[in-house]
């Protein structure tokens, strides 16, 4: 035979068994064993649930878990629009993917590498000529500074980004492709 409570005031006297306040409060085991766990209810000393002290408790705690709560809904909010923001600029055309971003880096340094090896080549003779190791280094960083600043050049002229978009589109947000 099942035993049945008389009224909620007894369960107060006599405190209730988790399950027991579970069953109150329409919750799982699960969730009250959750609550004492982390200290949003406190148990009796023989380890029963004062249901009243309880519910004061919880709406307690859920006092200070709204404003938790509102804050964490806030963060969440903005990084979903940022992630939406994202996601439209994608949508425009406006952003590469990572794999062109490498194919360009790949481009830019395999370029690099090329002229900076062509070097030796072509300072050879006069470096051969200087006997003063300072206008070998002016000589050096004067062609080094130059070839950097032709390369930055070009990638403002390079006809072939990887979205289709020249930079100064890219720049400005412009949707027209360096085809147009």
């Amino acid at each position: 035979m099942k035993k049945q409570r008389t009224n909620k005031a007894d369960d107060a006297v006599r405190g209730m068994t988790r399950r027991e306040y579970a069953d109150y409060r329409g919750k799982t085991r699960q969730c009250v064993d959750a609550w004492v766990r982390e200290g949003k209810i406190t148990l009796n000393k023989d380890g029963s649930i004062d249901p009243m002290r309880a519910d004061v408790e919880l709406a307690q705690s859920s006092k200070k878990s709204n404003a938790e709560y509102m804050r964490e809904l806030a963060r969440k909010t903005g990084l979903q629009a940022d992630r939406l923001a994202l996601d439209l600029t994608a949508r425009r055309g406006e952003l590469i993917s990572s794999e062109e971003a490498l194919e360009f880096w790949e481009f830019t340094v395999m370029n690099l590498k090329s002229r900076l090896r062509a070097l030796p080549t072509k300072l050879a003779s006069r470096l051969a000529s200087e006997v003063r190791p300072s206008a070998c280094q002016h000589l050096l960083l004067v062609e080094i500074d130059g070839l950097l600043t032709e390369m930055a050049g070009t990638i403002y002229e390079w006809d072939k980004w990887p979205n289709g978009l020249t930079l100064e589109a890219l720049q400005n947000g412009n949707q027209k492709t360096a085809a147009d």
